[in-house]
């Protein structure tokens, strides 16, 4: 939405809900990028639509004024179909955890609008953006310059120029040709993402409809195995490493009076153990010489055989 001169900025973009209330059709505006602070609730819209006009009413809501005073607000929106020779769209959202935004093409004419993810104007409740800029200044304007919302037409595919520019910075511009920039768009598991290489940088879009190709994209095929190939084997993944924490000054005592601990259980124990040994007796009827060894008597010597007796043979064959 690009507004007159004395109402500021308006431009938004978002999701919308259908919703349908005793028989009539209303629309609940979700944005996910706006000029203009939250008032709380997500709005909700009452829709006409005809031929080729399409009427939006706000429901009316209630606001106090600066002396507590109620006052109903009621605005209403008219839209104009432009006129479309293809059905065909294409809607994108950024892929960014610093911004946020929607690309919307539909036919020649597209959208473009980009956003902070956290910022001033979008986390602050404000009946206004006017009375917002009164409370915190120059602020807001600054916060409001790392917005972005431009509307234009495709001239050819790979070739989007600039129209209108809600900074009247970039009007009659190009914003994307494939002679400078490039664009691929790949596919996994049903779902498809587009690389934007621009001069200011790369950017990343998630999409949610792809009719056309207004990028003159470079699609990336998924690799196939060749018939009769081997399938290779999964490689096993390895364990994630654990990265090493020294110990603070607590731990390292906690260490030591755990390690003398355990070196006097062990000494206890040891000594323990020397003490209990069992020394084995010394032979009986066998005085201990001091200094050395018990000695060992000698055999008693055998009694003469008598004579005439035959010797035993020393060995049996």
């Amino acid at each position: 939405v690009w507004p007159s001169t004395k109402a500021g900025q308006m431009a938004s973009c978002g999701r919308c809900q259908v919703q349908q209330r005793l028989g009539n059709q209303s629309i609940v505006s979700q944005s996910l990028v706006s000029f203009r602070p939250p008032l709380g609730p997500w709005p909700r819209h009452a829709v006409q639509i005809q031929a080729d006009t399409m009427e939006m009413l706000l429901a009316p809501s209630l606001r106090k004024t600066r002396g507590n005073a109620s006052v109903v607000t009621r605005s209403a929106q008219r839209w104009r179909r432009v006129a479309v020779t293809e059905d065909k769209a294409v809607v994108l959202e950024l892929e960014s955890h610093k911004r946020v935004g929607l690309w919307v093409i539909c036919g020649r004419h597209f959208a473009r609008m980009l956003g902070p993810a956290e910022g001033l104007v979008s986390s602050c409740c404000c009946a206004s953006l006017d009375r917002l800029k009164e409370l915190r200044g120059q602020m807001v304007e600054d916060d409001l310059r790392r917005y972005e919302a431009v509307s234009g037409e495709v001239q050819a595919p790979g070739e989007l120029r600039i129209t209108r520019d809600v900074w009247k910075h970039s009007e009659g511009s190009v914003l994307f040709s494939s002679e400078r920039s490039s664009a691929q768009l790949s596919r996994h598991d049903g779902q498809a993402s587009l690389i934007l290489c621009l001069p200011g940088g790369v950017e990343e879009w998630k999409v949610h409809r792809w009719d056309f190709d207004p990028f003159d994209a470079e699609e990336q095929q998924p690799s196939r195995r060749r018939e009769g190939s081997p399938e290779r084997p999964e490689r096993p993944r390895k364990a994630a490493r654990m990265a090493f924490k020294a110990p603070s000054v607590e731990e390292q005592k906690a260490q030591e009076v755990k390690a003398s601990k355990f070196a006097s259980a062990f000494a206890a124990a040891a000594k323990a153990l020397a003490a209990a040994t069992v020394v084995p007796p010394t032979l009986s009827g066998v005085p201990e010489e001091p200094g050395g060894p018990p000695s060992v008597p000698d055999a008693p010597a055998r009694a003469p055989s008598p004579a005439g007796a035959e010797r035993a043979p020393e060995s049996l064959v």
